[in-house]
């Protein structure tokens, strides 16, 4: 029987070894873990671009330092790294400045990979459409089952930038500003995403869920939810489905109080228009809500039975945009009725009157660039418009767009008064300012309807006046001025032709030179022809313009006209001549003349000013008459001289 003594001896040297052991053990656990921190993995750095470019079926290039660790978590850390593009060598899918991973342990024991933080500093992506309609960003097929075994419990992006080029349609946008949250399941998804970034200079908040998508050759849709904030102020939402070749089918939906933020953000957004100015503004200063289905494939980008309230009216839409070098657009809205009364009334327009930005549009206001214009058609059908207290029905525009250049096919309506109008024409770009080339035509059996309509007081005038016209002419129009050629017009029993110009300054400049064949003057004012005493006439040397200041206040004139014949209380008057200007309230009449008039000749020149107020000035006045006691007693103003 052993000793009590020798058996503690032998108990205490195996508590000895077990001690030693486990400080042994310990001691290769611990270097097992820290040792990694030591060492230099730039010496593995091709092993580890191979070993990465096999998981990702793609080249994979890192010119940065590498840093791994074990403790007291296993992260990675990778510098510059870039993904080249297979099909375009001078193009990287993606540049990276520094990617810090996580790397969760367990998992890797069942062969799976799960990435508890994945962290993207100043990445650049960029995604290429080729012309077949593939996009650079699909993994190769054999790598469905690898994408699958990785996990991403959390994605962070910092000063994230993606470019996306379409080489078949030419539309090229970026995002830049990035600054995102996502996680997936696999690399195929499923993947939320919620952040902010900036596109075309457009502030954008979102937030999306898509399903994992099926990189299998038969590609079946997997659900996709996009919800957007665009400029602070208004909901963009989109509800469908979506490949792992980018075809989408679903609805989109969009809600807000002021319809101006939406499109003036779309306006921004395309970099080709600008933002609506007034009154385009003003009209559209309301609650709005729009639904429609969304269908994006490699062929075309359709928005069928587009539904838009504004306010309380309601428009309808279908917009079809093809893709490819023999594509183009379709663009169909109809609306049954159109108040634009209610929609510029004062109380609902007052906020857009007083917001800024609004002001600012209508200044800054620039043309869009006619050769940036996709091609296609649109048409714009309008039922009844009521506007200014009348109705503008079956209002038609049908445009072409190709190239440099804009069709206008028609624009046409019926107007108040018995009126209708046609407007046909191109509108044409370039290098230059664009311009507007076309034809005219009114008819009219109530001119005075119309023109009342329009805001002329007609209360001076008799209601035998006025009472049909018509319109023919030949026009010019670009940003900085307006001309009418071949002007054909009947008023009432009279025929003018002729031409006018205007010119957009900070004076509207007009200049006319008109024809008038014949006038009867008796029907535009309420003279009795049986007076003793022409007193309604003012004397010729007496003469007040106060009633031409609105038009004179606002615009300089340059006038030639002429005027055949015309008859005023039974006294004829023949070959009537004016040539004259008015210059900031000064009038300068270089040639008046009036052949024959009551058997006498008549002729004025010379210059006034201050006509408005005071008029003062120098004026030549010649008479030729071979009985001037007829001329006082018949002509329609006073002489100063007395009749016998």
């Amino acid at each position: 029987m052993r000793s009590p003594r020798r058996r503690k001896r032998q108990a205490s040297g195996f508590r000895k070894f077990i001690t030693g052991l486990a400080i042994v053990l310990t001691g290769l656990t611990a270097a097992a873990l820290i040792l990694p921190g030591y060492i230099d993995w730039n010496r593995f750095k091709s092993v580890i671009e191979s070993q990465a470019g096999k998981s990702l079926g793609r080249q994979v290039l890192i010119a940065g330092d590498i840093h791994f660790t074990l403790l007291p978590r296993p992260e990675l850390s990778l510098e510059k790294i870039s993904l080249p593009d297979a099909g375009d060598a001078d193009t990287a899918l993606l540049n990276l400045e520094k990617l810090d991973l996580r790397i969760g342990v367990l998992p890797l024991l069942s062969g799976k990979i799960q990435i508890k933080q994945f962290r993207l500093i100043a990445p650049r992506l960029n995604l290429v459409r080729d012309a077949n309609g593939r996009g650079n960003w699909l993994l190769p097929g054999d790598m469905t089952a690898g994408a699958g075994k990785i996990r991403f419990d959390q994605i962070s992006i910092a000063e994230g930038r993606m470019r996306y080029r379409d080489e078949a349609s030419g539309a090229d946008f970026a995002l830049e500003q990035i600054e995102a949250q996502l996680s997936a399941d696999t690399l195929h998804g499923p993947v939320t995403a919620n952040g902010a970034l900036r596109m075309q200079g457009v502030p954008l908040l979102f937030d999306v869920s898509l399903g994992a998508l099926d990189v299998s050759p038969a590609q079946n849709p997997t659900p996709l939810r996009i919800k957007a904030t665009l400029d602070g102020e208004g909901e963009i939402a989109y509800t469908g489905n979506i490949t792992a070749g980018m075809n989408t089918a679903g609805t989109l939906r969009a809600v807000g109080k002021d319809l101006n933020h939406l499109t003036g953000a779309l306006a921004r957004l395309s970099g080709v228009f600008s933002p609506p100015a007034m009154p385009i503004a003003r009209i559209l200063a309301h609650p709005y809500s729009m639904e429609s289905s969304l269908t994006f494939d490699a062929r075309a980008v359709k928005l069928d039975k587009i539904r838009l309230r504004l306010a309380d009216e309601a428009l309808t839409a279908n917009l079809k945009l093809e893709r490819g070098e023999a594509g183009g657009f379709s663009f169909l809205l109809d609306a049954p009725a159109l108040n634009l009364d209610a929609l510029l009334g004062e109380d609902l327009a007052r906020a857009s009157d007083k917001a800024p930005a609004q002001e600012d549009a209508g200044a800054n206001l620039t043309l869009p660039d006619i050769s940036r214009l996709p091609q296609g058609r649109a048409r714009f059908n309008l039922g009844d418009l009521q506007w200014k207290g009348g109705h503008i029905r079956n209002a038609t525009l049908g445009l072409l767009l190709s190239g440099n250049e804009i069709r206008v096919e028609k624009l046409s309506a019926q107007l108040p008064g018995i009126s209708s109008a046609n407007i046909s024409g191109v509108i044409l770009g370039g290098e230059s300012q664009p311009q507007f080339t076309g034809k005219l035509n009114l008819q009219t059996a109530n001119l005075r309807g119309l023109a009342g309509w329009l805001g002329a007081d007609l209360q001076t005038l008799p209601d035998r006046s006025l009472t049909n016209g018509s319109l023919s002419a030949d026009f010019l129009v670009t940003p900085f001025q307006a001309e009418f050629q071949e002007i054909n017009a009947e008023i009432d029993s009279s025929i003018l032709t002729g031409a006018l110009a205007f010119a957009f300054r900070d004076r509207l400049a007009i200049g006319a030179d008109l024809q008038i064949d014949a006038l009867n003057a008796d029907n535009y004012f309420h003279l009795d022809a049986n007076a003793p005493e022409k007193t309604a006439a003012p004397s010729a040397f007496d003469m007040n313009f106060s009633m031409l200041k609105p038009w004179m206040d606002c615009c300089d004139y340059n006038l030639k006209l002429s005027l055949d014949r015309a008859g005023y209380l039974g006294t004829p008057v023949e070959d009537m001549r004016l040539e004259a200007s008015l210059l900031k309230g000064a009038l300068v009449i270089n040639h008046f003349s009036i052949a024959n008039i009551a058997g006498s000749a008549v002729g004025l020149s010379g210059i006034l000013s201050k006509i408005t107020t005071e008029a003062e000035g120098e004026i030549n006045f010649r008479l030729v008459s071979r009985n001037l006691s007829v001329l006082a007693q018949r002509a329609p103003f006073n002489l100063p001289l007395r009749s016998e």
